[in-house]
């Protein structure tokens, strides 16, 4: 009985080589937003949040500016949990592959 068990080195390499790549990608991306000041920072993450509600909340373009600012404020500490545990848990992932 024999089993046939084809290797394809030149594809181990080409993975981990795009695995590399993108290990050191997420590391320049966290290396840029760790470079940015607290002010830049707040706009960044209030950007993405603006976005993130506008798209799940149906009425969040009728409320008052105070209110919109005020809902984006509230969801600043939740998602800048969320974007640390996951660039970091993207990282991990990417690295040991």
């Amino acid at each position: 009985m024999s089993s046939t068990k084809t290797n394809h080195p030149g594809l181990i390499i080409l993975f981990r080589v795009i695995f590399a790549l993108l290990t050191l990608a997420i590391m320049v991306y966290i290396f840029m937003l760790s470079a940015e000041n607290a002010q830049q920072s707040s706009q960044t993450s209030a950007g993405l949040i603006e976005k993130v509600v506008d798209t799940f909340v149906p009425s969040y373009k009728e409320m008052p500016k105070g209110e919109q600012e005020k809902l984006v404020f509230s969801l600043q500490d939740v998602v800048r949990k969320a974007a640390h545990i996951t660039i970091y848990a993207a990282l991990g992932f990417f690295a040991a592959c």
